[in-house]
C-alpha cells in the first residue's frame, strides 16, 4: 500500500491532473529520476517526455489506467497467453516487486523470464542495449 499511495490519489477528479502539469510535470520527472539509474535519463528524454504529456488528453488518459483499477472491482481475465513471451523485470522495481515476475508466467504457455537485478522500473531506459538485445534473442526464436 505504502508504493502505492499515488493510486490512491489519482481517483480524485481533476487535481491529479493539476497537480501532474504544475512546473512543467516537474512530478512526473522528479518521480522518473529518483527511481530510476543515474543515467538513465537525460535532459533530452525529458523534454521529449514533457513534450508528449503536453499533448491533449494525454495526462487523462496515463491517469484514467490508474482510475480503472478501483472502478472495475471485478477479476481482470485469466485466459492464457499463448504466444511466446519473453518477460523483462527490474529485481530494483519500485512498483512491481520481483515476486511478481514469475507468477506472470504462470499466465503464459511458452514464457521465459529475463530479471536484471540492478534494474528498476524504467529498465529499457537503464538498461537499452541489453533489452534489444533480450527482444532480438526473443523475436529470432
Amino acid at each position: 500500500m505504502r508504493k502505492s499511495w499515488y493510486m490512491f490519489f489519482f481517483q480524485v477528479p481533476r487535481v491529479p491532473e493539476w497537480y501532474v502539469r504544475r512546473d512543467d510535470y516537474e512530478f512526473m520527472v522528479t518521480a522518473m529520476r529518483q527511481e530510476a539509474r543515474s543515467e538513465a535519463f537525460n535532459e533530452t528524454d525529458f523534454k521529449r517526455y514533457r513534450r508528449a504529456w503536453a499533448q491533449d488528453g494525454a495526462i487523462t488518459a496515463m491517469l484514467n489506467w490508474y482510475r480503472a483499477l478501483f472502478r472495475h472491482g471485478e477479476e481482470p481475465p485469466r485466459e492464457r497467453v499463448t504466444a511466446p513471451t519473453c518477460v523483462v523485470w527490474g529485481e530494483n522495481d519500485q512498483a512491481l516487486v520481483p515476486e511478481m515476475a514469475p507468477q506472470s508466467l504462470d499466465y503464459c504457455d511458452e514464457g521465459t523470464l529475463e530479471q536484471i537485478s540492478e534494474a528498476t522500473h524504467w529498465i529499457p531506459h537503464e538498461y537499452p542495449d541489453r533489452v534489444a538485445n533480450l527482444l532480438l534473442t526473443h523475436l529470432g526464436s
